[in-house]
């Protein structure tokens, strides 16, 4: 990939993950009191309560952001939050969108990145690319969305 592109820096993606995480936040209050308004739930903490006590539930949780998050990189090119930060990620070689491989090695390297006190994500601090390991595991760059270089094809929203 060429070098002219302009790289996402780490205040920008921090922008991203705040606006990412809170709309996941405010999507899981309307839905605790979407099922305490049916009856589901006895109170709208419940859900909330069952996330954090249910090691199922919470695992379910996490697949479903886990496939959510692939499905984002592989056909949007980004999560909510990266989009509405102008941001994109991309395959660092060829600039496209993410295969859904390389999505999923992104999303496992993601947590591995977390795990040493949250290190390999602050790594993109400090990077000369701005990769976190998860960007580096997978092969990804985030990139300011740059809409001169996409082919009429992408711009009219056709996949190929």
């Amino acid at each position: 990939m060429s070098e002219s592109v302009s790289l996402a820096g780490a205040w920008r993606r921090i922008g991203c993950a705040l606006i990412d995480c809170t709309s996941l936040m405010l999507g899981l209050l309307v839905l605790s009191y979407a099922l305490f308004a049916v009856g589901i739930l006895a109170s709208p903490r419940d859900l909330f309560a069952l996330l954090a006590g249910g090691p199922a539930a919470l695992g379910a949780l996490l697949a479903v952001l886990a496939l959510a998050g692939i499905a984002c990189w592989t056909w949007m090119r980004g999560t909510p939050g990266q989009l509405l930060m102008g941001c994109q990620v991309v395959d660092a070689h060829s600039g496209r969108r993410l295969s859904v491989s390389c999505a999923a090695l992104r999303c496992g390297g993601f947590a591995l990145a977390l795990l040493p006190a949250g290190l390999g994500v602050l790594w993109i601090a400090w990077d000369r690319r701005h990769q976190g390991w998860h960007d580096k595991i997978a092969g990804s760059l985030v990139v300011l969305e740059d809409e001169s270089r996409l082919s009429l094809d992408e711009l009219a929203g056709v996949s190929r």
